[in-house]
């Protein structure tokens, strides 16, 4: 028979690290002329402790001052001036000292932008070494528009930006893991979206990967002659050939151009088409297997419009009357459509 002995050990304590509260908004929806409306977020605490807030607002360029404190999750602002910027400014405390606070700027009148990811958003596996993110967005006040890329995994999270562009080249990313992944799309007034989240996975490591140079993914304004592509691999390339595909849509189904050589660059021997989006991808060839690559896109080179042609009143035309004036031209735009333009009026010299 066997007898079973134990000691215990003396008793030790610790405590774990507390997490900040979390805030979350949407830009509110203002309509033009619409003075006064609520704004909504949601505070959660990831440790389950209580929480109380406190909202600070004024003018942009001014102190603000708090105007409500408590539990609450919505305030509403009135006798706004449309046009004028404003600071909301949200600071959210649990019982145990964490804290977060997250800035705004309204400006009542201004609309937020709308974005849409596009691609990864399948469960397909995708090569870790570079990712190519893209998305769309818009901004219906026609402001200029930035973005942030958020991306998480168990073990990875990562905030890129300010972005310019609608695409964004990730590399480094952890093989045979689940990733989620959204846009933030901010306007030039500080309106703020956010994208749906969309999920996708990673595989396993290859090899060899090829990698953009030029032109950059999301890259604008690429010349339209002589237009020069390279790329970098990430792995052995001793003995590989690469097989350049250019392409006008996301699945390569068009495609425009092919050729294999054994450089890592290529000037293109044909022009391409003005203010048109085009997708090019590099595959890389070895004795046994022909290893696909990632999909990048790029706009090219918008031309301007044609000078305009003066049409009415006549050059030297007198006697032209000065009610209900009437100034006509005709202008064209060979690669896309006029949006606006500027009439410019003087008196002659002498």
């Amino acid at each position: 028979m066997s007898f079973t002995k134990e000691k215990k050990s003396e008793e030790w304590i610790f405590r774990t690290s507390n997490r900040a509260p979390l805030i979350e908004m949407e830009y509110p929806s203002v309509p033009p002329g619409q003075a006064s409306f609520p704004v909504t977020w949601s505070v959660n605490d990831p440790d389950g402790d209580s929480i109380t807030s406190e909202v600070f607002f004024g003018p942009e360029g001014e102190e603000p001052i708090r105007i409500a404190s408590g539990r609450m999750t919505s305030v509403f602002l009135s006798a706004l001036d449309e046009g004028t910027s404003y600071n909301l400014l949200i600071r959210a405390t649990d019982n145990h000292g964490g804290e977060t606070v997250k800035e705004t700027v309204i400006v009542p009148g201004n609309r937020a932008p709308s974005v849409v990811v596009l691609s990864p958003v399948s469960q397909e596996e995708l090569e870790p070494s570079a990712i190519s993110f893209r998305w769309e967005g818009e901004d219906p006040d026609g402001d200029s528009i930035s973005y942030e890329l958020h991306l998480k995994s168990r073990h990875d999270s990562r905030v890129i930006g300010p972005i310019d562009s609608q695409e964004c080249l990730v590399r480094a990313l952890e093989e045979n893991e689940e990733y989620n992944w959204y846009i933030v799309a901010t306007d030039s007034r500080g309106a703020f979206a956010r994208s749906k989240e969309a999920v996708f996975k990673t595989g396993d490591k290859l090899l060899a990967v090829a990698l953009p140079i030029s032109p950059q993914p999301g890259e604008e304004e690429v010349p339209l002659s002589r237009t020069r592509f390279s790329w970098e691999i990430d792995g052995n390339s001793e003995g590989v050939s690469y097989r350049f595909t250019l392409g006008t849509d996301d699945q390569m189904d068009n495609v425009v151009f092919e050729q294999v050589l054994t450089q890592t660059n290529l000037e293109l021997t044909q022009d391409l088409l003005s203010n048109k989006e085009y997708f090019w991808r590099v595959d890389i060839i070895s004795e046994d297997s022909e290893i696909q690559g990632e999909i990048w896109s790029f706009k090219s080179e918008n031309l301007p419009p044609k000078v305009p042609e003066l049409k009415l009143p006549l050059d030297g035309a007198t006697e032209v009357s000065t009610r209900n004036l009437t100034l006509r031209w005709e202008s064209s735009d060979s690669d896309g459509e006029i949006v606006s333009a500027k009439v410019y009026l003087r008196e002659p010299d002498g």
